[in-house]
């Protein structure tokens, strides 16, 4: 955990308007404390537990979709500083044992690596990991289509920059058997398992990923043999597994018949959840047997139009997943939380989706 998470953020600037067609933020802005767990709209829960009743000593984790210093939030660093991006959600980052996202794209000085081939390309400047750690962050997945956006020499740079702030990774590394390694991060005795695992293809050229050398977590759309056999093999190493996928169409609101069938396959091979991510846009998510499925978290921070965007707050224990309540956010260039009393509205109907305490 970074040293910032229990720091007071008294001089949080109250949240502004991000866009006239969403609301923002309630005024004042979040409370270091976090969010009020009983004002937010609970998602999941464990048989036999009463949320009201889950003890202070459980273990809490922030879980964000894309997140991403590049192009035009780079730009922004640039005339506001480093911090500006993610100030306005910086205390309920901080509020959690551990705070997660999805990291997309290069952290690298220029010149280091060499662009590769495509249109959409990201980069940001090596403060940007600081950054990332400064607000919250304790992990984040690299298990995406754009870690090697500067080849191998960008991606090795990516890796040094987050680990020397701090801020632990997944789903990439050094050969094939680095990147697909399960990560545990440990709490207060909880033992938390993590798998990342991308499925959005780059456009081949010569940097490309290799088995003996960097790589991201890859898997093919369909094959449930690889993900099951991961996630059994991860399942012992802890009291509660996560898995994390990069897939999906962007802009669509409802998953593929392919998704739905891996993340519940995810799930009845033994993973506690499953949080996904990549279509930029809220997808559906489901209680599914002993656990949940959130299919795409959409956009945190990101430099595309303003959106609705999601985050799940999640309790756990040594006897894994307590439950898990959902955030609704205003997901742009500097991304700013809803009130709690309107996550249950921002949340509902999501292709079909619905909360419990509806």
């Amino acid at each position: 955990m970074t040293g910032l998470k229990r720091r007071a953020a008294a001089l949080c600037a109250a949240l502004t308007v991000l866009c006239a067609a969403l609301p923002v933020a309630a005024q004042g802005g979040p409370s270091a404390e976090g969010p009020d767990l009983a004002a937010l709209p609970l998602l999941f829960v464990r048989d036999g537990v009463d949320p009201a009743q889950v003890p202070a000593s459980a273990v809490s984790i922030l879980m964000v979709g894309d997140v991403s210093f590049a192009r035009h939030v780079r730009e922004a660093t640039t005339q506001h500083g480093m911090a500006y991006p993610l100030e306005l959600v910086t205390p309920w980052l901080q509020a959690p044992d551990l705070a997660v996202g999805n990291y997309e794209g290069v952290i690298a000085a220029e010149g280091v690596g060499e662009r590769r081939y495509g249109r959409w390309r990201l980069r940001a400047d090596p403060p940007a990991a600081q950054a990332v750690a400064d607000a919250g962050f304790d992990l984040v997945t690299l298990a995406n289509n754009h870690t090697m956006d500067w080849g191998p020499g960008g991606f090795s740079a990516t890796l040094d920059h987050l680990h020397a702030a701090g801020v632990e990774t997944v789903g990439a590394g050094e050969g094939k058997h680095a990147a697909q390694a399960p990560l545990v991060t440990t709490v207060r005795g909880v033992r938390i398992v993590w798998l990342a695992f991308t499925l959005v293809p780059d456009p081949p050229n010569d940097n490309r990923d290799r088995d003996d050398g960097w790589t991201r977590s890859i898997v093919a759309y369909g094959d449930l043999d690889s993900v099951t056999q991961a996630v059994r093999a991860a399942r012992p190493l802890g009291d509660a597994l996560i898995v994390q996928f990069h897939w999906g169409d962007e802009n669509i609101f409802c998953p593929n018949n392919w998704q739905i069938d891996m993340g519940r396959a995810a799930i009845d091979a033994g993973a506690s959840l499953v949080i996904s991510h990549h279509p930029h846009v809220v997808q559906r998510f489901e209680p599914y047997g002993a656990g949940f499925i959130a299919y795409s978290l959409g956009n945190f921070l990101f430099d595309q139009d303003a959106r609705p965007g999601m985050a799940v707050w999640i309790r756990a224990d040594r006897q894994g997943v307590v439950d898990v309540h959902g955030l609704a956010l205003v997901a742009s260039s500097r991304p700013a939380w809803e009130p709690e009393r309107l996550a249950a509205v921002r949340l509902t109907n999501w292709c079909g989706s619905k909360v419990l305490d509806e």
